[in-house]
């Protein structure tokens, strides 16, 4: 079996273990387990389908038994952050869930950038330390705190440490958008909704549209009152995991685009799209739960059309800015 299979094979199980793992997948085992593998072998058929071409690879380096025994001192450091992101990422649709997309992309962006570039001498360089040594004090500190959130601050600090230490800094330096969206993978409190107004802004906006298409709506702060029924906006209902994904996704694709305008649109749109597609989501909530179904807030759909708002947004990014760029850096 040749490299290229069997790098294709991996790929496709690790799709295959995220999508089953993740949190649009049911909690059965059947379901998920069928759902990973239609995920997997979709993407072994896709890869296997387009060929790609040799491309330059950078040198290779040895890796010292010292620097292997350090790596497996500082993954038991890391682990607990580790495991608590994860939980984060897979434990509601509705908080943080692209969290599980940005370790994928960051190592398909670092591959694809490491493969591409020439063979040169790099150094590891001590100013790893730099990050590194701070990243492992919040790490270490949050032990004892087990706030959670320093020690995810903590490890991803110390990933561009890693890098000047293991690759060097012309390879770091290259590294350096991967890096930057490793930022997003730090969950965030949906109750910073509130705190940003976005439950405020989604509500007060709905109120109108509903009253203009003929259904009176009193607007009470996050409280949408009808004739017959009442509607919270909530912290979950008002669009931050979006938002907080659309600024993710917004940053890797405008960063990608060779087009200044372009890149400008992208990151102008964060705040509209994200709202307006939110805003589109609860109208059509109400309107399915009046004159459809009252129990669909109660069912899969709501949580679905959460997701579904976030890649609407993501494909009128990726329009907004280069397609051809982004398919070139992750393929």
């Amino acid at each position: 079996m040749s490299r290229a299979t069997l790098t294709d094979l991996g790929l496709a199980l690790f799709v295959a273990v995220v999508v089953a793992e993740g949190p649009l997948t049911p909690a059965a085992l059947v379901p998920s387990v069928i759902a990973g593998a239609i995920a997997g072998g979709f993407t072994f058929v896709w890869r296997r389908s387009h060929p790609r071409s040799a491309r330059k690879t950078s040198a290779g380096w040895h890796v010292p038994w010292t620097v292997l025994i350090a790596l497996a001192i500082y993954g038991l450091l890391a682990g607990p952050a580790l495991a608590w992101m994860y939980g984060e990422w897979t434990g509601s649709v509705w908080h943080n869930s692209h969290g599980m997309l940005i370790p994928i992309l960051m190592l398909l962006l670092g591959r694809n950038i490491l493969r591409r570039m020439p063979p040169a001498e790099d150094s590891p360089t001590a100013w790893g330390f730099g990050f590194l040594v701070p990243g492992l004090g919040l790490l270490i500190l949050d032990a004892g705190a087990a706030t959670h959130y320093v020690a995810a601050i903590g490890f991803v600090l110390s990933l561009p440490g890693l890098s000047l230490l293991l690759l060097g800094p012309l390879r770091t330096r290259a590294l350096l958008l991967p890096l930057v969206l490793g930022i997003f993978m730090i969950p965030l409190p949906n109750t910073l909704a509130s705190q940003i107004y976005l439950r405020t802004l989604t509500a007060e906006a709905v109120g109108p549209i509903l009253n203009a298409i003929g259904i009176p709506t009193l607007v009470n702060n996050t409280l949408l009152e009808l004739s017959n029924a009442s509607f919270l906006v909530a912290n979950s209902c008002s669009g931050f995991s979006t938002l907080y994904a659309t600024i993710a996704m917004a940053v890797l694709l405008a960063s990608l685009c060779e087009s200044k305008p372009r890149r400008f649109l992208a990151y102008a749109s964060i705040l509209p799209l994200a709202l307006a597609a939110n805003i589109v989501r609860v109208v059509v909530l109400v309107l399915l739960y009046l004159y459809v179904d009252p129990t669909v807030l109660d069912t899969s759909f709501h949580a679905g059309s959460g997701v579904a708002t976030f890649f609407v947004v993501l494909g009128i990014l990726i329009v907004l800015t280069d397609r051809p760029s982004l398919s070139r850096a992750l393929l």
